[in-house]
């Protein structure tokens, strides 16, 4: 989700749009002209699980980017909280299409406010045994900040 300037949501959904018809380009997979990333999203999902018999597998990194970025424009935050609320409300409605999801940010992902999304996710971001994946080790917070605040 973090890619370059936007100063509309609707430069947002583009961007999704974009990442959209790319990995649909990438599967060979053919789509009818569609131009809602609702009917998008979900054809590449039904499309995905009909040509390898699988769920697909969705990497979303950097989920808050979006978000995050524009703090300081509440209006532009909130549009695009939006966005990504309704991206995420929408893969909890194709999950039959779903085999594995994983998203990464910098924020907790409760913070897009997705109470209705999907709420079966499971945030690893605290358990032990994904501390070598999920930002800082003790170790390496010490390595990082030994210096700083001496």
């Amino acid at each position: 989700m973090a890619y370059g300037e936007i100063s509309t949501s609707d430069d947002h959904i583009s961007r999704i749009k974009r990442s959209l018809r790319k990995h649909v380009k990438q599967k060979g997979i053919r789509l009818t002209p569609v131009n809602f990333i609702e009917e998008m999203f979900e054809d590449l999902l039904q499309d995905i699980y009909d040509k390898y018999g699988l769920g697909a597998v969705i990497l979303v990194d950097e989920h808050d980017y979006t978000v995050t970025k524009y703090v300081s424009n509440s209006e532009l935050a909130l549009c695009n909280r939006n966005v990504l609320q309704d991206f995420y409300q929408l893969m909890k409605s194709n999950i039959k299409f779903i085999r594995f999801a994983f998203v990464t940010g910098i924020t907790r992902f409760a913070m897009t406010s997705l109470e209705s999304g999907p709420n079966n996710f499971t945030d690893i971001c605290l358990m032990s045994e994904f501390a070598g994946i999920c930002g800082f080790t003790i170790k390496e917070f010490n390595m990082i900040f030994r210096n700083r605040f001496s």
